[in-house]
């Protein structure tokens, strides 16, 4: 049996280390938050849809494709006489900005991660309906999706 290696959990966890230093935002962990939730946060969430091909016949190289989807969420405190929407809607999305600079720096070309991930860009990113959390105020989240494709070596 082959133990297949993957660039996913390594640039996972560079995405996650890399953005919150980035964008200075916690980096969002039940554990370490409990039930107290920053104002504005991070998730790196789930790694998905990966696929590997091998290169090339008796080549010891495999392609690799996955996409890593992750939140922002930004909140307006819980006076309403200072809540504007637009305000923050282009908070979080200012934020969203800073990940796709991020990722498309470093990330792609990084051969440090099990592999070498040739490309890393925002696939997807959407805003999600406004919500009135239980203590009040606003919130607004940008839902993203990064697409990354590498070359494991064997």
């Amino acid at each position: 049996m082959t133990n297949l290696q993957s660039t996913a959990f390594a640039a996972h966890a560079w995405l996650e280390s890399a953005l919150a230093t980035a964008t200075g935002l916690q980096t969002f962990n039940r554990k370490a938050f409990g039930s107290e939730l920053p104002d504005n946060f991070l998730v790196v969430g789930a790694i998905e849809d990966v696929v590997q091909t091998w290169a090339g016949l008796g080549n010891q190289r495999r392609d690799e494709t996955y996409s890593i989807r992750g939140l922002v969420r930004v909140y307006s405190g819980n006076d309403p006489t200072t809540i504007d929407v637009d305000a923050l809607a282009q908070s979080a999305w200012a934020y969203v900005q800073q990940i796709v600079a991020v990722i498309a720096g470093p990330l792609g070309g990084d051969s440090s991660l099990g592999g070498n991930v040739i490309y890393a860009g925002l696939h997807q990113a959407d805003e999600l309906e406004a919500d009135v959390p239980p203590a009040g105020g606003l919130e607004i989240a940008v839902e993203w999706v990064i697409a990354c494709r590498a070359q494991v070596f064997m």
